[in-house]
Parts: structure tokens; sequence; C-alpha cells
């Protein structure tokens, strides 16, 4: 089995898709930030179980204020197993990705599993959305700045490749023919977002609880519309 390995080479989308998919681990605010896109409401925090796609969302120009081509937006859950389902469904047609992380409580480890398997999946590779990780609840006194959090998530994805590439190395020792494996990153070098991640990452701080989701409105006007 050939290893292939991730590296941001700044090259365009091969194409343009209309999705707009909310990932991040359980109780990040996902569900919360895709009510106030869309309908500029909160609803009560609850797990989603299933995606919740909304269709008819409307993004306006600031400077014409003429309307685009509606954008859907997928509340992806954040259980591991129903992640998984959900991104192998929505990858083809994503146009950018917002990854949305708890300021307060962050759960890096979980949050870099789900990192990695997004930046290794092979149609994300092929595709290469741009991604904003939104530091929610940023306005909260005892939040952490989204330098400490991106710090953070560089260290875990540092182990969590090593690891991985050792057990990939392992389960294929035996000359096994299968897919060729994409891992993050380049081994014994410490991953970082600017020198291996597949896709553009940036980061934003804000709240959807507060509505202050300024930063997510600039994204999809850049990168989706």
């Amino acid at each position: 089995t050939t290893i292939r390995y991730t590296q941001y080479t700044g090259k365009k989308k091969l194409a343009d898709g209309r999705t707009l998919l909310l990932l991040g681990s359980n109780n990040a605010g996902k569900t919360t930030l895709l009510y106030k896109i869309c309908f500029g409401t909160n609803v009560p925090t609850h797990t989603s179980m299933k995606p919740l796609a909304v269709s008819t969302i409307n993004v306006f120009d600031e400077d014409e204020r003429i309307s685009k081509k509606p954008v859907d937006v997928i509340d992806v859950p954040g259980h591991p197993r129903l992640r998984t389902q959900a991104l192998k469904k929505y990858s083809s047609s994503v146009g950018g990705i917002v990854f949305v992380m708890d300021a307060v409580n962050p759960n890096i480890r979980d949050s870099a599993e789900f990192l990695y398997d997004v930046l290794t999946d092979p149609v994300i590779d092929e595709r290469v959305p741009n991604i904003l990780l939104f530091c929610n609840k940023s306005d909260c006194k005892n939040a952490k700045s989204h330098t400490t959090i991106r710090k953070q998530l560089e260290v875990e994805l540092s182990k969590l490749k090593e690891t991985r590439m050792s057990l990939n190395a392992t389960s294929n020792s035996g000359g096994s023919d299968e897919n060729d494996a994409l891992m993050l990153g380049l081994q014994n070098v410490d991953f970082t977002f600017k020198d291996h991640s597949p896709c553009e990452v940036s980061f934003g701080v804000g709240s959807a609880c507060k509505g202050n989701i300024d930063s997510i409105r600039a994204f999809v006007q850049d990168t989706i519309i």
C-alpha cells in the first residue's frame, strides 16, 4: 500500500459546491449556529441525531444587495458514526466547511480526531474546500483564544498522525494491495495547518447564541457565493 501525504499547495477547488457543512464535536453549538444563520433565531440546545439540511437561505452581497443562489446548510451530528456517514454523503457537493468548536470546552482530542478524518477524506482532499474553524462562545470570560485552540489542535494532530501512520504500516505489513492511504502531514514532522492541511484553514471567533457570526457570513460570501 502506498502512503500519500497531505500538503497545502494553494490549489483551487475543482468544482463549485453549494453546500456549507457545519461540523464539530457534540455540544459545540452547531444547531444553534444553523438556526441563527438561516432564521436569525435561537433554539434550545440539543444533540442532533441526523443531518438537518436547510436549502433555501439566500446570502446577500453587502455592496450590491443582490440575492445570490441559495446555499444548502448541513448541520452534521457530532456522534462519530453519524458524522462519518454524513461526511461521505455530502462531501462531493461541499463548497465550504465551518468547523465549530466550543471555546470554553473545546474538546481538543475529539475535535482533532474529527478534523483528521475530514482532512484525509479522499473527496475533501480532491475538492479542497476552504475551512473556517469557528471558536464559538468566545465572548465568555473563561473562553480560550483562537491562537491557543489552534496550537492545541496542531499538537494533538501531530500526535494523532504518528499513531495513524504506525497503525497503517502495521495493518499493511503483509503487502496488502488495498487503496492508497492518505496520511495527514509528514512523518516525524510537527503538523501545522499552514504547511500540511490540504485545505486552506482560517480561524474565526464569535457567539452563535448572541448572533456574533460576522466571520461566518464573510466566509460564506468569500468561499461559496
